[in-house]
């Protein structure tokens, strides 16, 4: 892991009126860029899109728009953040198909706005569902 990224790792900042640390392991799945591009789209007016999520089996599931306009459906797999583990995700944007063990920014985005929630899944925010938000 890069000092870089450990040093963002240790970085509090603010996610929907929530302070959230980044954890160390983001630094080893996620490239420096993801991560800053990441926390650009958490904290702009995009956000809205991370907001409208569904939950089916263990996954939270939402749709994000990416830079060139098209809408990916991004995926995590609960778990519990004590433990310090890297939870499963996944993402059908070119970067996150082609690479299922990286983070891409859309998956950075949804475990940041995930660990702004006091705890999983039962304090989540309630799930918004909206006529638009249809998974593939």
């Amino acid at each position: 892991m890069s000092l870089e990224s450990d040093s963002m790792a240790k970085t509090p900042f603010s996610v929907l009126d929530k302070t959230v640390t980044l954890p160390k392991w983001l630094g080893e799945v996620a490239a420096q860029q993801s991560i800053d591009k990441g926390i650009a789209l958490v904290n702009s007016e995009k956000k809205r899109d991370i907001l409208k999520h569904t939950v089916v089996d263990d996954w939270i599931i939402t749709r994000i728009k990416g830079s060139r306009g098209n809408y990916y459906t991004t995926k995590v797999k609960i778990w519990y953040r004590e433990d310090d583990e890297v939870p499963r995700t996944s993402c059908n944007c070119p970067f996150g198909f082609n690479n299922p063990e990286r983070l891409c920014y859309h998956k950075v985005a949804f475990v940041i706005l995930i660990l702004s929630w006091n705890a999983m899944p039962e304090n989540r925010p309630v799930v918004n569902y909206e006529d638009d938000f249809k998974l593939d």
